[in-house]
């Protein structure tokens, strides 16, 4: 997922059962990801549902990404992703999610 939202997106599907893989292109953005999720949820499932967290542009090969999940996710969940001002680099998200 998109490290946007500041982890409320990753815990909420920790919680339900999904495992997680943080990914945005902002490496600090990444390390406030990971200590929020690590600071709201039980640790016991922080330590078996999150696999990590990755830079990842749009338009790189998501290989290690795919890695830490132990293969395609059957699910890409997206926040504050898309807004005026990105646009231009739509294409290269979509990508990105194909590559998946």
């Amino acid at each position: 997922i998109s490290a946007g939202g500041g982890a409320v997106v990753a815990i909420a599907l920790m919680r339900a059962g999904a495992t997680v893989v943080a990914t945005d292109a902002d490496a600090e953005a990444l390390k406030l990801h990971e200590e929020n999720a690590r600071a709201n949820i039980e640790p016991d499932v922080f330590a078996s549902r999150y696999r990590g967290a990755l830079v990842l542009r749009w338009g790189d090969d998501p290989a290690a990404a795919i890695s830490a999940l132990g293969g395609s996710p059957d699910v890409v969940v997206a926040s504050d992703v898309a807004y005026p001002g990105t646009r231009d680099a739509w294409p290269a998200f979509a990508r990105t999610l194909v590559a998946v």
